[in-house]
């Protein structure tokens, strides 16, 4: 149980973590530019129209900023930034939830939250008009109502699971067949556990997912239809051929990005034949063929360098070099400490999450099922596209819940050792 003096502690201690990451991302500021300057343009549709689209981007975390132009004042950037801050904050404050009721240890607990509130990798992003922290916050969100569906065995949490999962797949398209899994895995889960009869409530139980991918979908359906007249869950241009290509031409992703020059052509000619040739659904089909068909070429010449490209940006992706995307000042100076802290960071989520698979508590190892396929979905998807370092980045609250077992469970163990000498 929480006290009150804790419940102040973490208030103004959260205070304290939003001035942090405010302060943080004054540092480095980054140029809007690329997706931000895409995002921003769609945003400012919404504002001005309520029910638009693009071919290319989903709805979510443009109606986010749209949001803070509606209540804030139109391209008041600094809003967007604080609001992304509050929301890094309060993934922090669900972590700690879920490290009571999975670990029941206030140090674990805490620990977590210190990191979350004041690491730098997502803190930087607080500063940028991309959607690395709501999605990080939409992760840490999925695993919290898993959690309590699990533990309270209430079915109707099903809904709210599959909104969440579902807005995920708004926010990033990339978590698209993530959603598809989550359908299937938590009816499996549950009924492996013993939770629900898969005969009587199974059905029910990917229903209500359904539903609540569905709903989160609904914008994004409508305005699919009324504007490009065509059904999609997600965008009307095929995210997964242009993806196919970009990871096929491009091996190796540059480390700051803030340049077009930094692509290469043939990937910056694809982008714009996808933003202007097609006009119609017939027309976007032609494209998506195209570039598939592109792709397979690419693949063919080489298979076993495409295959091992793929080994290779499995493990890049999780790699961090820098902190701040687009540029970092004296980035030669500091970028070993950078790289150090995130190895040293993802060795004890390892460890972690190697306790968590031994424990004898049967909900910590079905969290911990959720959690290694999500981990492990991000891993091979990303792998696929042109994989950027930032892609894995709404993973990293919980590599940083599993770091503190991991941390926390080594420390009392070396204590206990001197003790006992």
């Amino acid at each position: 149980m929480i006290t009150k003096k804790q419940i102040v502690f973490i208030i103004l201690t959260s205070i304290a973590a939003i001035c942090f990451k405010l302060w943080f991302i004054t540092l480095s500021p980054q140029p809007i530019i690329f997706d931000q300057e895409e995002y921003r343009l769609y945003a400012q549709r919404i504002y001005q129209q309520i029910l638009t689209g693009a071919p290319s981007r989903t709805y979510a975390y443009p109606m986010f900023v749209a949001v803070n132009f509606l209540l804030f004042g139109l391209n008041n950037l600094r809003a967007i930034f604080i609001s992304q801050a509050i929301i890094d904050v309060i993934s922090g404050i669900i972590l700690f939830y879920l490290a009571l009721m999975l670990f029941k240890s206030r140090k674990i607990a805490y620990l977590t939250l210190f990191i979350q509130w004041f690491n730098p990798f997502t803190a930087s992003y607080v500063g940028v008009l991309l959607t690395e922290v709501p999605a990080a916050f939409l992760i840490v969100l999925s695993i919290l109502l898993f959690i309590l569906l699990t533990k309270q065995k209430k079915l109707y949490l099903c809904l709210p699971l599959g909104f969440t999962v579902g807005l995920l797949t708004q926010v990033r398209p990339a978590f698209f067949y993530w959603n598809i899994l989550v359908v299937f895995l938590v009816p499996y889960l549950l009924t492996r556990g013993k939770i629900i009869n898969w005969r009587y409530f199974g059905s029910k139980a990917i229903l209500l997912l359904i539903s609540g991918t569905l709903l989160a979908s609904s914008y994004q359906i409508i305005s699919n239809l009324k504007l490009y007249r065509q059904f999609a869950l997600t965008t009307v241009d095929s995210f997964f051929a242009r993806e196919l290509y970009d990871g096929a031409l491009l091996k190796t992703t540059p480390l700051f990005p803030n340049k077009e020059e930094s692509y290469p052509p043939e990937m910056r000619i694809m982008y714009a034949e996808y933003s202007l040739l097609p006009k119609n659904a017939a027309e976007r089909k032609q494209m998506a063929d195209k570039y598939f068909q592109k792709a397979l070429e690419l693949i063919k010449k080489d298979p076993l360098d495409y295959v091992l490209t793929r080994i290779k940006k499995m493990g890049s992706m999780w790699q961090k070099q820098n902190i701040f995307f687009y540029h970092e000042p004296d980035f030669e100076k500091h970028w070993i400490y950078t790289f150090v802290l995130n190895n040293t960071i993802l060795a004890f989520a390892a460890y972690g999450l190697i306790l968590g698979i031994l424990s004898k508590n049967s909900l910590l190892r079905h969290t911990i099922v959720f959690v290694l396929s999500i981990l492990f979905y991000m891993t091979f998807a990303i792998s696929f596209t042109h994989a950027e370092p930032r892609l894995t980045i709404p993973a990293y609250p919980l590599l940083f819940l599993f770091a503190s077992v991991g941390i926390i469970t080594l420390f009392s163990k070396i204590f206990s050792c001197n003790n006992l000498s």
